[in-house]
């Protein structure tokens, strides 16, 4: 956890441009007011109007943040006794934060930098540490300067007076992420995390807040606790649907929490995480929320179509566009031939995940003293045979979409590791002693009826819970009659061409 933790200091990517610092702190304190829930306009800024500085606009911003809300926390006359004044130096430019509180007692000042020291038992001592790390990566410095009263941080980066700004057509802005949670350490956290992917984060602790700014803003992810100090976070997922807003939502949820987590999805959350969170769990989850497709995706080649219009087929692709901008597993029911695979390949197509593997695995034709080999892998010296290391379908299927087809013909044995693998998100290879971390969505498919399975005995009933999440039916064609015209010319056509015979054009053209 430390090293995660240290490997915050580092930065993905930096965005830099010549910002008019004077109207960008008059946008700044307003944010900092409204988030904070804060009288700033008390805070002094002396700066000149022409005043430019080369930065990451994200990165500066946080950098700031921590420093006034450092300065508010310490100063002696609160907003009154903050202020902010720029000082510029050739082709550079000093921002200046300092308070009128106690300062840093000088006995301390070599380990203000340091990673996770504090003097406030409400920080994580991060802040600071952080902080000078953006800085480096901007090219710029980040100091304490000591004085006779009060704390004074000092910003030397790029810029200068009579500066043009850059022209910002060419510049990204960075996707906006809402972050709800009442614990102000892992709200940290998740917010420095997101930062060092280079996208901006908006931070509050209400389910009040929360549906506020995503009425107002244009939040392109929400990540909200379950529990929160006036209701839940299922509260934030359906206020979302209600007003048919286009934001993935992801909930965190206590550890072992499997309902809330299966209530999460059903409620049409894009996704879950469990605490205790590791940083690789909101980093990997965030690039899969902002990476879906804004359109569906249908190939002209007829491969990954759906074809037909009638009622039921129509449902099952307004479905399907759905379920592709969830992570939560989905139960494909259907008769033989009705399209289940299909199905999940639209799914994964127009999902977050389209980049990476489709893979399909047929249950039922694996030989069930392999099973555990084929879905797990195994290392060299195992069982006779294994000559080296393989891995199996989930590390082949990792940031995919793992299509388990015919799941009913799963033995019970296999059943329990296989519900392990996808609670934990964790596989032990055969003859392995540690687990590896895999990222798979899992789609499973069969003709049978697993419910009914699960009463006489023949399936798990908790591993039924975790795969049938959300339900999707694949209609017969005797309930899409109206369809049979235009499936009937698309498999002469695709007979014709395999085979290299004319068929009548009146054979393929529409009535």
């Amino acid at each position: 956890m430390v090293s995660d933790v240290l490997e915050l200091n580092r930065r993905d990517r930096v965005l830099l441009e010549s910002i008019p610092f004077s109207s960008f702190m008059n946008t700044f304190v307003a944010d900092f007011a409204q988030q904070e829930d804060k009288n700033a306009g008390a805070i002094r800024i002396d700066c000149a109007a022409d005043v430019t500085v080369t930065f990451d606009r994200v990165h500066l911003t946080q950098i700031l943040w921590n420093l006034i809300r450092n300065a508010w926390r310490y100063a002696a006359t609160g907003p009154a006794g903050i202020r902010i004044f720029v000082t510029t130096i050739g082709h550079g430019v000093e921002l200046n934060v300092s308070d009128d509180g106690p300062g840093v007692p000088e006995h301390l000042r070599a380990q203000l930098f340091e990673p996770f020291f504090t003097t406030d038992s409400r920080g994580t001592g991060l802040g600071l540490y952080i902080s000078r790390g953006l800085a480096e990566a901007n090219g710029a410095r980040l100091d304490y300067l000591p004085g006779k009263a009060g704390a004074h941080f000092r910003l030397q980066c790029a810029g200068g007076a009579n500066m043009k700004p850059n022209d910002r057509r060419g510049i990204a802005i960075p996707a906006k992420v809402l972050v709800v949670d009442d614990e102000a350490d892992i709200r940290e956290l998740l917010e420095l995390s997101i930062i060092r992917m280079g996208y901006a984060v908006i931070s509050v602790d209400t389910v009040k807040e929360a549906q506020s700014i995503i009425e107002s803003q244009d939040i392109q992810l929400c990540l909200t606790d379950m529990r929160l100090p006036d209701g839940d976070g299922l509260e934030i997922v359906r206020h979302i649907a209600a007003k048919g807003f286009d934001l993935p939502v992801a909930v965190i949820t206590a550890h072992g929490s499997t309902e809330n987590a299966v209530a999460a999805l059903k409620s049409g959350a894009f996704d879950y995480l469990s605490k205790p969170l590791s940083l690789d769990q909101p980093r990997t989850l965030v690039k899969s929320a902002l990476a879906l497709p804004k359109q569906a995706i249908e190939a002209d080649d007829g491969e990954l179509r759906l074809l037909g219009g009638s009622p039921p087929i129509e449902h099952a692709r307004g479905m399907i566009i759905k379920l592709s901008r969830s992570q939560a597993p989905i139960y494909v029911t259907g008769e033989s031939g009705s399209g289940k695979e299909l199905a999940a390949r639209l799914i994964h197509a127009n999902g977050a995940r389209r980049e990476k593997a489709f893979l399909p695995v047929n249950c039922g034709a694996i030989p069930e003293n392999l099973m555990e080999s084929e879905f797990f892998g195994y290392r060299k010296g195992a069982f006779t045979g294994a000559e080296q290391d393989r891995s199996g379908f989930f590390h082949a299927a990792n940031g995919g979409t793992l299509f388990l087809d015919e799941m009913a013909d799963l033995p019970l044995h296999m059943q329990v590791k296989l519900l392990r693998a996808i609670q934990e998100k964790r596989v032990r290879k055969v003859g392995a002693t540690a687990e590896d971390p895999v990222d798979v969505r899992i789609i499973c498919a069969t003709h049978q009826n697993l419910a009914v399975l699960v009463e006489g005995g023949k399936f798990r009933q908790d591993l039924y819970c975790r795969l049938n999440v959300i339900e999707l039916r694949m209609p017969p064609i005797r309930e899409c009659r109206e369809d049979i015209p235009e499936l009937a010319r698309a498999i002469l056509g695709r007979l014709s061409r395999e085979t290299c015979r004319r068929v009548p054009r009146s054979f393929l053209a529409p009535p």
